[in-house]
């Protein structure tokens, strides 16, 4: 999510579980999304390439549509309506049109009807023949689909052990965090170990965080994601020595700012 802090801990079997399992995920999140399309104006290229492969509605005089964004563009997803009709991208109702006409065997009239359908105007019907009939609806507005299953406590946790490890060096591997690492590489794993606090801030903003809150009575990482999202990670059982870093990722500057707490 445009975030560049990395906490190399992880061997190639678990970094990968835990990206299919975790990361991959979080961009779907309703929460995320919203943040990310308020966020659009300020970071640009970064929204676009968490737009990426994205799931979309459609707005138009057609209705409404889903699809997703590929290459930077909106493409709807092709679908049969209960009238029979179809919806489809418009390259591939082109070549829809191309094969009913070969099929019928009217391959005279296939370039004449693949003229029309280039040169059609968008939110008119427009006939090609008897029976096949095109409309180039004209998208007005697109907005993001909140329907995907929310972050579960994997996204901050994960995010927490790694900026614990950043914080301790090598003994992240102690013992003493073997229950939390059990918990990341197996979902049914008691959550006895830790919890997690989810919050929100007032306002979307271009940054992510993250802190070390305090260890008393037991350390807590702060996650902070868009200047928004907030998260208390408590690690029930561990505290973790000074100094306390803040740990700030400006989006818009793509710069990082490390400061005491």
């Amino acid at each position: 999510m445009g975030g560049r802090l990395s906490s190399r801990i992880l061997c190639k079997k678990c970094n990968d579980y835990l990206g299919r399992r975790v990361e991959a995920q979080a961009k779907k999140d309703a929460s995320i999304r919203l943040a990310i399309e308020t966020l659009r104006g300020q970071i640009p290229k970064l929204a676009s390439e968490l737009s990426e492969g994205q799931e979309f509605i459609a707005q138009s005089k057609g209705g409404t549509t889903r699809g997703v964004i590929r290459g930077g563009d909106f493409r709807v997803r092709s679908s049969k309506e209960k009238d029979d009709s179809l919806i489809q991208p418009t390259p591939s109702a082109r070549k829809t049109v191309e094969k009913l006409f070969l099929k019928s065997g009217r391959d005279v009239d296939v370039q004449e009807a693949l003229h029309k359908f280039d040169n059609a105007p968008e939110d008119i019907p427009i006939q090609l023949t008897d029976g096949i009939v095109v409309i180039k609806w004209r998208i007005n507005t697109i907005a993001p689909v909140l329907d995907a299953k929310t972050i579960d406590d994997f996204l901050p946790l994960k995010i927490a052990f790694e900026y614990i490890a950043l914080n301790v060096g090598s003994a992240v591997y102690s013992p003493k965090l073997d229950p939390f690492r059990d918990a990341l590489l197996n979902p049914s794993c008691s959550t006895s170990s830790y919890k997690v606090e989810y919050l929100r801030s007032p306002k979307v903003l271009p940054f992510h965080g993250l802190i070390v809150e305090k260890n008393d009575p037991h350390a807590i990482v702060q996650v902070r994601l868009f200047g928004w999202l907030a998260y208390r990670i408590h690690f029930l059982q561990i505290s973790i020595g000074e100094p306390r870093i803040v740990y700030t990722h400006d989006l818009r500057q793509r710069t990082e700012h490390l400061a005491r707490a």
